[in-house]
């Protein structure tokens, strides 16, 4: 039995609206009912260490704009205590940044462990001089209230991760993968997790069963120090350059060099252990449950967990902390910039604008611009409405970076040539670097000066859109496809992952241009990448993924790759122009130009994946399977034209009838307009989408009723039910030339039923 608990303070989460990236099956999202409770005392830690302690930059802690840490990872805290557990972890996460800048660190886990060794000996926290120590009093103070014997069993608990864990190794350079897990699961905050999960769920845990729930919590425990280090490895990675540091303490980095392998194989590596971890825990959940021998208390504590795991999972996945496209919302940051709202819903006047002009002589940074003011121009972006500077660097640790003499840097750009004698060279440029199968830090250049590369910080701004659009939810039907496909052609492993890849980056390269020119502002119910990053931006960036597609079609090898890769990025071009050309100059198409335009554009990706497995294939038995493509890339689409009208989900992910704002001519229009040539006013209302950009909700119900009345949604869905069939027949044949039952393909057309 996986689930004993009583769900008292939660609500389970639509799957369909987050993204796992695979990582945790089987276990949901669970959210906290209030979690403005957090939020609120989140931002009061951070005014509070502003006001007490000194400035903090836009610093990024456990707030996001979907998701807030606490809500999600302990879901059934007791409401009254979400508020001082959001402000406890809240200190959690500046102490952790301020551990990673090595010299500093032990000096505040030793001011960390005396006061919560204090509170939990005295029932108090006496105020010193330090602004620090009345943050830890005022957390003291507030939990005390709530329960004293669970307050402090958890402050026990708190000094002792100060005293064994909390970054006390962060200079140690770890060369196995070994020696570094056995680091992590204490540094991660095993004691730290133990005391906020307790607390947070009203859980006393019997004394003689304490040790035995730190090792059933043990899997769970390294799940969520691998998941921290594969998505926060970039902030760590750039923390570690700002420092000058050759390494990075850090999973994929150990991996890395253990293994000589690059940053994604080893991100590959942490992604199969994590998996492994889900499944291990689950187990431990259910037999845990089934024991007679064990307390109920511990029985919540370990299911508990469960929730930690993905909660963990989902917020580390789209956190302003570890990625730089991710922001906070309005209500956010409204807060931040003035001040959380008092008792009497006023702002409290301490927010970063206040705060940094108090305690700074430099402005505020927000997006390029200073106390606010959006600079001139914006990529062709939206505004930034107070959006703050979206840096992931360690904020002490960028402190440091100012503090560089302009002889250092010029310093760093110089290296000694192959002769010995120093030559000059210009961060960025070096085009002679040799490639390796790690991303190095430092140059290793003769003489031993360390020069930090830039090369990743253009990397890191050009990659942006494009991850920004990859974290958003997908089916991954084409991914689905190619596995399917595989069950016949027995491609090898690499050869097929790199076909996924040049897939799955096409696929998306070809989202951020379609919704920047047919200017749809929702893609899967999140802010087309575009609205964000602005068109010059987004075109940029999608451009380079195409030469990235490139790069691994070479490593497939033969001209026979490239010819194909050729061929069908050219039909998705051909494909788009005829969509644009008819939404643009209001000319409906007939319906066997609207199909071959379909077969271009969509079934140009399909016959890619399908002609690429081709041509890698192990097997003798060679079968053209591009009839069957071609017909199934003509279902997809014009199952999604069909669906953007009449399906819920749809309206939802990117808005009502978002076909008809953008003007496409898709086949419920045609058969509309074929039905009624004569009818002026859709056409009028044509017109006027064209001449104001977008149709209004009303124009949308009118041809919505249209559609229905002239019975052009029922066409369209006797069309995909024949078409559907047609689909069938054609993957019967490929099973009989085949010679194998391909149950993977039916399962793909079974979920793309209508």
């Amino acid at each position: 039995m996986e689930h004993m608990m009583e769900y008292r303070y939660s609500s389970v989460v639509d799957p369909s609206t987050y993204e796992t990236h695979g990582l945790c099956d089987g276990i949901p999202l669970r959210c906290h009912h209030n979690p403005e409770l957090e939020e609120i005392e989140t931002l009061r830690c951070q005014e509070d260490w502003r006001k007490w302690v000194g400035p903090l930059g836009f610093y990024k802690g456990g707030l996001g704009p979907r998701w807030n840490f606490m809500a999600i990872t302990v879901p059934e805290c007791l409401p009254e205590r979400l508020g001082v557990l959001g402000y406890a972890n809240e200190l959690a996460f500046l102490h952790d940044d301020i551990t990673d800048v090595v010299h500093v660190g032990d000096a505040h886990n030793d001011d960390l462990k005396a006061a919560f060794e204090q509170g939990a000996l005295t029932g108090n926290i006496e105020q010193a001089a330090s602004g620090k120590r009345a943050i830890q009093q005022h957390i003291a103070r507030e939990m005390l209230k709530l329960h004293k014997e669970q307050a402090t069993v958890t402050m026990k608990a708190w000094a002792k991760f100060a005293e064994l864990g909390s970054g006390r190794h962060h200079d140690t350079h770890f060369k196995t993968e070994a020696e570094y897990i056995k680091y992590r699961m204490i540094d991660i905050g095993t004691m730290f997790w133990y005391g906020m999960v307790t607390f947070g769920m009203a859980i006393s845990i019997p004394e003689d069963e304490v040790d035995l729930a730190h090792e059933l919590a043990n899997v769970a425990y390294l799940n969520l120090g691998l998941t921290n280090d594969l998505y926060s490895y970039q902030k760590e990675y750039e923390t570690a350059m700002a420092m000058g540091q050759d390494y990075v303490v850090n999973v994929i980095w150990v991996l890395m060099e253990e293994h000589n392998i690059t940053e994604e194989q080893a991100k590959d590596m942490c992604r199969e252990k994590i998996k492994q971890t889900i499944v291990d825990f689950r187990q431990i959940v259910r037999d845990t449950n089934s024991r007679t021998d064990v307390s109920v208390d511990t029985k919540r504590y370990i299911e508990g967990l469960l929730y930690s795991l993905s909660g963990n999972l989902v917020w580390s996945i789209d956190c302003p902390r570890y990625h730089t496209w991710s922001s906070y919302n309005e209500q956010q940051l409204d807060w931040m910039k003035n001040g959380i709202p008092d008792e009497n819903g006023k702002p409290s006047g301490y927010g970063y604008a206040d705060a940094h002009h108090e305690n700074s002589q430099e402005p505020v940074q927000t997006n390029g611009a200073c106390d606010g003011v959006a600079p001139a121009t914006n990529n062709g972006g939206p505004p930034s409405n107070g959006m703050v500077d979206t840096g992931i660097v360690n904020v002490f640790a960028a402190k440091g970076i100012k503090d560089l003499k302009a002889m250092r840097i010029l310093d760093e750009t110089i290296t000694p040539t192959a002769n010995g004698t120093n030559g000059t060279h210009i961060k960025g440029t070096d085009t002679s670097r040799t490639h390796t199968n790690k991303r190095h830090i430092n140059g290793t250049h003769t003489g031993g000066a360390k020069r930090v590369k830039t090369d990743d910080l253009g990397i890191k701004i050009i990659q942006a859109p494009y991850d920004y659009l990859g974290s958003l939810p997908s089916k991954g039907i084409r991914e689905k496809a190619i596995d399917a496909l595989n069950v016949w052609f027995q491609v090898p492993a690499e050869k097929l992952e790199s076909i996924k890849l040049v897939t799955q980056i096409l696929h998306n390269a070809s989202l951020m241009l379609d919704d920047l020119e047919d200017g749809s502002h929702l893609r899967r119910g999140q802010p087309s990448t575009h609205t964000i990053f602005g068109a010059g931006q987004t075109v940029n960036a999608a451009n380079y993924q195409i030469l990235r597609a490139l790069e691994e079609v070479q490593k497939l090898g033969g001209a026979e790759s490239i010819g194909i890769y050729t061929d069908e990025l050219k039909s998705l071009y051909v494909g788009q122009s005829l969509d644009l050309h008819w939404t643009n100059n209001l000319i409906c198409p007939s319906v066997e130009q609207y199909l071959q335009m379909v077969e271009n554009k969509t079934g140009g990706l399909f016959r890619l994946l399908g002609r690429l497995i081709t041509a890698h294939s192990t097997k003798s038995v060679k079968v053209d399977v591009i009839r069957f493509l071609n017909d199934l890339g003509r279902y997809f689409q014009t199952r999604d034209d069909y669906q953007n009208l009449v399906s819920p989900v749809y309206a939802e992910q990117k808005g009502f009838c978002e076909d008809l704002d953008e003007g496409k001519y898709s086949l419920p229009l045609i058969h509309l307009m074929l039905m009624t040539p004569s009818e002026p006013f859709l056409r009028n209302m044509l017109t006027q989408r064209r001449f104001n950009g977008r149709s209004n909700a009303a124009h949308k119900q009118t041809m919505l009723a249209l559609m229905e009345k002239s019975g052009s949604l029922a066409f369209t869905a006797q069309f995909l039910a024949a078409l559907h069939v047609k689909v069938e027949k054609h993957l019967e044949e490929l099973e009989t030339q085949f010679g194998v039952r391909n149950d993977e393909l039916r399962g793909i057309l079974k979920m793309l039923a209508i």
